[in-house]
């Protein structure tokens, strides 16, 4: 906290990109995670979070993307040999 000259207090904001409780660095590893995998997948994470948040579930789970990747990579790399 700072108090100015005319008696007002505010926050400092915190800029070192630290989280201040666990339950924060939870939910911004979550977070991060889910933007990350949806990156690799070639899924819009804005787009995917905005399916789930109101339990919409029209695209698919990361997790099934992410078999259907691998089931992929399998048959290519089965195919060359």
């Amino acid at each position: 906290m700072k108090v100015l000259a005319d008696g007002i207090i505010f926050m400092l904001r915190d800029v070192s990109l630290q989280t201040i409780t666990k339950e924060r660095t939870k939910a911004n590893d979550t977070f991060m995670t889910i933007v990350q995998t949806a990156k690799k997948l070639g899924v819009n994470a804005y787009q995917y979070i905005r399916d789930r948040v109101p339990n919409k579930f029209e695209m698919p789970f990361l997790a099934q993307l992410i078999r259907k990747k691998c089931i992929e990579w399998k048959s290519l790399n089965f195919h060359s040999i």
